[in-house]
């Protein structure tokens, strides 16, 4: 409030403030309800100390205004300080409400992701939850110092900006959490044939533990080589290479031929599986060849083969990074759907009228590219094992497909979140757990 406002518009924005603050206070007197857990101890005490110094400086403005003689100057100072303190609570009080839906809907989505990529220890969803933590302990430090029992001059004094630091946490995660949505096609780029070791309550056996310990024995001996060694000593870096290839390829035919139907992931269906026999069974086939030759110190490898061998076992992770994250991100995709289709049609009366019709719009395209997915995929899947350029066509089809669903999916939870803004702040947030909304 600007200091020197005429009295009859001074009165009527105070009347306004005491009005609002008394408002404040009542609601805080009371007990905290489920649906505000903001409503804590802490943002009470606040509150509470807040109405206390507004008060004092009401009575002061009282005395100041019945005195016989106006002290113009001290009045402004106290108006100004009313018009501060008020600013002070309705603003951070509006920020704590916010941050802490905020820090639900974050958290709640980031669970979501990590519960349908099932790999718990995956490096992203571990950073991600970290970030979360820090967002955590950085709001509850300001709600803290906004608690304080200062001085009216201090809390007058009391620095504009007190929400930097969790900002600076909240766009550090949403930073994240822009990686986070694409998971499925990191996961991809970077996945080996023993990728399922990584997932929640895989299947497993006596023989499956051997060769993973065998895969892991391989690979700490691998990991043990230095630069000196990759130049000077490539043929035996390379050898000790070839065997990991061997053993994982070896371990994932196993896998996929030993254990029970019923214990299959959603993403392993027949025709993958059969794919992945019979290409896991010819590599090995191969490799027995590349090592049938003999020479002075013994079995000697046919290096002709090398070439091929590479080239087998990329097929063999490509087809199956490709359709395993590919189902994973469209069964994740399809409970997103229906979890936005709810929200839209619980907060229907209270949306926009363009908002609505734009959600409609943005999420029929998404459920058209999931079923497009779901149908690139069953193509795609009965093509590896064929080759050519059918196989690659229905590749590069495939990841066309899911580029396009991503963003119309990435679109539809943009325009959601920038419905809760502005006149939307009253809506419930999306919620991706079983309670149907964050309020």
């Amino acid at each position: 409030m600007p200091r020197n406002l005429p009295y009859s518009t001074r009165q009527h924005a105070l009347y306004d403030k005491e009005a609002e603050v008394r408002e404040i206070a009542d609601l805080f007197s009371q007990a905290a309800l489920k649906t505000q857990p903001w409503h804590t101890e802490t943002v009470t005490r606040f509150v509470e100390r807040s109405v206390m110094d507004f008060q004092t400086l009401l009575k002061w403005l009282e005395e100041l205004e019945s005195a016989e003689n106006w002290d113009g100057e001290a009045i402004s100072d106290v108006s100004y300080g009313l018009a501060k303190l008020h600013q002070n609570l309705v603003t951070n009080l509006r920020e704590v409400e916010d941050n802490h839906k905020y820090q639900k809907y974050h958290a709640d989505c980031i669970n979501f992701i990590g519960q349908h990529l099932n790999k718990p220890n995956q490096y992203l969803i571990k950073v991600a939850n970290s970030q979360i933590l820090k967002m955590e302990e950085a709001y509850e430090k300001v709600v803290e110092e906004l608690a304080q029992n200062v001085s009216i001059g201090q809390r007058l004094d009391q620095k504009q900006n007190v929400w930097e630091e969790y900002r600076e946490v909240r766009r550090q995660l949403k930073q994240m959490k822009d990686r986070l949505w694409e998971v499925e096609a990191h996961e991809e780029r970077l996945v080996e044939l023993d990728d399922w070791r990584e997932e929640l309550g895989h299947w497993t056996s006596k023989n499956m533990q051997e060769l993973c310990g065998k895969i892991d024995k391989q690979n700490g001996k691998i990991m043990k080589y230095t630069r000196l060694d990759l130049d000077l000593r490539w043929n035996v870096v390379d050898r000790d290479l070839k065997k990991l290839q061997l053993l994982r390829v070896q371990t994932l035919l196993t896998w996929i031929s030993e254990q029970p139907v019923g214990s299959r992931p959603h993403w392993l269906c027949e025709e993958l599986k059969d794919h992945l026999v019979d290409a896991c069974r010819e590599y090995s086939s191969m490799e027995d060849r590349a090592c049938e030759g003999t020479g002075w110190v013994g079995v000697e490898r046919n290096s002709d083969y090398d070439l091929v061998l590479e080239m087998a076992y990329s097929k063999i992770r490509a087809a199956l990074a490709r359709v395993k994250y590919g189902r994973i991100e469209n069964k994740r995709h399809r409970s997103e759907l229906e979890i936005y289709r709810d929200w839209v049609e619980q907060n229907k009366d209270s949306l926009r009228d363009s908002t609505k019709g734009q959600l409609d719009r943005l999420l029929e395209r998404a459920e058209d590219k999931v079923g497009e997915v779901e149908m690139r995929l069953t193509e795609y899947v009965g093509l590896p094992s064929t080759g050519g350029e059918r196989a690659r066509d229905a590749a590069r089809a495939l990841e066309t497909t899911r580029i396009g669903k991503r963003n119309v999916m990435k679109e539809a939870i943009q325009t959601i979140v920038h419905s809760w803004k502005g006149d939307g702040r009253s809506l419930p947030f999306v919620s991706y757990s079983s309670e149907k909304s964050v309020s």
